[in-house]
């Protein structure tokens, strides 16, 4: 991103010249006023979106060339929020072209419950059997992480969209799936969490970035669900689970939240699992365990 920002004559750069934070911004050396740039996105969609955001109300706008696909719904959902705020955009294939001389419109915004966070209970009612309920989530969300539910649906749970919520009815009995999973990265590990449950082999493709998320998520999942008995092969670009007979063990969970919370919805079907250094779901979940145990009581 920084090398992005210099072509665009930012005076940005990294303080120990390593492309790393601390990063000093000279907004003094130069009158920056946007212009034509490329980023590399195919790690993190994030740095695209932090590009997009200013870009309207830059003098002369943005034209970026995004190189790779990397979870892409993701950069639709920016643009399409920066269009409900009155900054308006065109894509063209790899490149996104944003006018400058707008400006956002302040207003009264509902945001969305986080559909990441919901696949964890959407997950549990697949597997274990019974209904969850997941209010404000709808079929027209603006989240490509809802695609998760289209998965569990394939693996044999039942979706029935409401217009102010999502039931999710399982059975218990799931079917693995074979899925591209680069537009929902975020929910590889709840799927890898209850893929061994499954009568068949799943397969996770297209998701090697991911090896540079929180932890490299593709080498702890595969070491993780080895440890609970799972047949696993890791591949570059993820994962083949089979079928497995499971037993009880503790898990690491690699300073990641999703990691953590993944395996807890394994727990809810093989008794005895262990969730080492739970605390690490306060990044984006402080009180994940108490709403899972929720579940028991039909919270």
């Amino acid at each position: 991103q920084l090398d992005a920002m210099q072509r665009l004559g930012a005076s940005v750069y990294s303080e120990r010249d390593n492309h790393c934070p601390p990063v000093i911004i000279d907004a003094s050396r130069a009158r920056f006023e946007g212009g034509e740039t490329s980023l590399d996105a195919r790690t993190s969609s994030q740095f695209v979106s932090a590009m997009l955001m200013p870009a309207p109300i830059w003098k002369t706008g943005l034209k970026l060339k995004v190189i790779g696909d990397t979870a892409r719904p993701f950069i639709d959902m920016t643009l399409r929020l920066m269009e409900a705020w009155g900054a308006k955009s065109n894509v063209e294939d790899d490149m996104i072209v944003v006018p400058g001389g707008q400006w956002y419109r302040a207003q009264r915004f509902i945001v969305e419950p986080d559909a990441s966070s919901a696949s964890y209970f959407a997950a549990a009612a697949a597997l274990v059997g019974g209904t969850v309920r997941i209010e404000g989530l709808t079929s027209n969300s603006v989240q490509g992480d809802l695609g998760f539910l289209g998965v569990l649906q394939q693996m044999g749970a039942r979706v029935v969209w409401h217009p102010d919520y999502v039931e999710v009815v399982g059975t218990g009995k799931l079917t693995g799936v074979d899925v591209a999973m680069n537009s929902m990265p975020d929910m590889v590990a709840t799927l890898a969490a209850i893929a061994p449950f499954a009568s068949s082999p799943t397969k996770i493709r297209n998701v090697a970035f991911i090896r540079h998320h929180e932890s490299d998520r593709i080498r702890a999942l595969a070491t993780e669900l080895r440890r609970l008995g799972t047949t696993v092969v890791e591949n570059d670009d993820g994962l083949e689970i089979a079928p497995s007979t499971m037993h009880a063990a503790a898990v690491e969970t690699y300073d990641d939240h999703r990691i953590a919370m993944s395996f807890a919805v394994t727990g809810l079907k093989l008794a005895g699992v262990k969730i080492k250094n739970p605390g690490c779901v306060e990044k984006t979940f402080p009180d994940f365990f108490d709403r899972l145990a929720a579940l028991r009581t039909g919270a």
